[in-house]
């Protein structure tokens, strides 16, 4: 009884100290799960199209990672200077669209798109140092395509059309400008993008 007296306090003090609180380590922050609905948009640097998902916390906390629920078509350019994805968290802007690059920019690599499913799955993705981020503040997961998009070959970001996500916008960047996710004809509207932020 003194055992376990005395482990429980110390491996919650750890969880705390390690930002996780006492929810799972590989999604201790942030976890929107994978109940999609079939809204997705297509990452498609070809017509400088940008996405993002903001999210809130509701505690301090150290972010080490960050995962992003993606399905891919066709394949990708495996050569020197091929195809990427960006990922990385930015600050808010203080308008409701990203600010700031927070984290430093994680890229999947061809080959690592090339293993994405055609059936969406999170892909992680791990930064080089982690980040301190505050309670009560808007935050944004960026994708940025770094690849020529045509109708076979494309990233797609899955999400939900309904607002199950309360604390968190889609946005997306055309032209250099953020704004809402559009509900375009023929388009499932899009509420949400599917994300995970963890700590480790």
């Amino acid at each position: 009884m003194v055992f376990g007296t005395l482990v429980l306090p110390i491996l919650s003090f750890l969880a705390t100290m390690m930002g996780c609180g006492t929810t799972s380590s590989s999604s201790c922050l942030v976890n929107l799960g994978t109940d999609t609905d079939g809204a997705e948009r297509e990452v498609r640097n070809a017509s400088s199209l940008d996405y993002a998902q903001s999210f809130y916390l509701s505690s301090d906390s150290t972010v080490s990672n960050v995962s992003v629920y993606l399905a891919k078509t066709g394949t990708f350019d495996t050569t020197t200077g091929g195809d990427t994805l960006k990922i990385y968290l930015a600050s808010d802007s203080g308008s409701t669209s990203p600010g700031t690059t927070l984290s430093s920019i994680e890229s999947l690599s061809a080959t690592d798109l090339n293993n994405i499913g055609t059936s969406s799955a999170y892909q992680k993705v791990t930064f080089d140092s982690s980040l301190s981020l505050s309670a009560s503040t808007t935050y944004w997961v960026i994708v940025e395509g770094g690849y020529s998009a045509n109708a076979t070959k494309y990233v797609r970001w899955l999400g939900n059309s309904t607002n199950t996500y309360t604390s968190g916008l889609a946005m997306e960047k055309a032209a250099g400008v953020w704004s809402n996710v559009p509900d375009s004809s023929g388009t499932k509207a899009l509420k949400d993008f599917m994300i995970r932020v963890g700590c480790d």
